[in-house]
């Protein structure tokens, strides 16, 4: 997003890359706000509100409100993180993914606000959650108060957080060893894991050790292999290969990681 709002066709940008950016967050946690469930498109904006919202935004970046159309376009035509749809009669992110990031941004200093949004609706708010984050900042207090309510969603969270207090993450990492031969029958637990688990700092490089030593009990055998496909790490099917030598119902699990599990499997 940086290289798209300032370095992509800079010596024809009229606006800062920073103010377009808060004008991105701002419409980007407008549009988010706006998700229901039962709405399938959550991206999409009518002309007159974007403009009308980019307008609330110019007075504190001492821009005018004639400045809100000229700003569009050239967000529109320079960076393509926004486009016009139906004819101009409306505007979305070019992806879900993009707004949830801006989004993210917006709510850097109000995790208490994210958190509401989160309790209120999960899956409209799950990757903006994900994606704060992974944002640079210290998550502990947020991933402590998410514990609460929502324990595998704290823990998912340790894959993409950039910083969280040491002591806190072996607690949380210890905490769900015990529990993984549930994830054998809890997808939500078993994409925890593994989002931890693919993680190459060394809480996931533990951590996958761990899941990787436990294909050899019996009792936390499915779980692990569970949790191993879905990291799609070449060292997963490794280790998968090398137990389904002696434990054949581990061969749908490599199946199932499709080209990934063949070098593993021709060694």
């Amino acid at each position: 997003t940086n290289l798209l709002l300032e370095k992509w066709q800079r010596k024809r940008n009229k606006y800062k890359a920073t103010y377009k950016g808060l004008v991105m967050q701002d419409l980007a946690l407008f549009n988010q706000k706006r998700a229901k469930k039962s709405e399938g498109d959550r991206r999409t904006i009518d002309f007159k509100t974007v403009l009308a919202q980019i307008s609330t935004v110019l007075p504190n970046l001492t821009l005018k409100e004639e400045d809100a159309q000229p700003m569009l376009d050239e967000i529109v035509k320079r960076s393509g993180l926004l486009v016009a749809v139906d004819g101009g009669a409306g505007y979305q992110f070019t992806h879900l993914t993009l707004q949830e990031f801006f989004a993210a941004k917006e709510l850097e200093s109000k995790q208490n606000e994210l958190l509401a949004f989160f309790t209120q609706d999960p899956d409209a708010w799950r990757e903006v959650l994900r994606l704060w984050c992974g944002l640079e900042h210290d998550s502990t207090e947020l991933i402590r108060e998410l514990y609460k309510t929502d324990p595998i969603m704290a823990f998912e969270c340790l894959g993409d957080a950039q910083k969280v207090e040491e002591g806190y993450v072996k607690e949380l990492v210890n905490i769900f060893k015990e529990g993984l031969a549930e994830a054998a029958e809890n997808v939500s637990l078993a994409r925890a894991f593994a989002l931890v688990a693919a993680d190459p700092r060394e809480r996931g490089k533990d951590l996958l050790e761990f899941v990787q030593n436990s294909l050899r009990e019996p009792e936390s055998r499915i779980a692990a292999a569970e949790v191993l496909t879905l990291t799609n790490l070449p060292e997963a099917a490794k280790a998968l290969a090398e137990c389904a030598g002696y434990e054949p119902q581990i061969y749908p699990y490599l199946i199932r990681m499709g080209d990934l599990a063949v070098p593993a499997l021709e060694e």
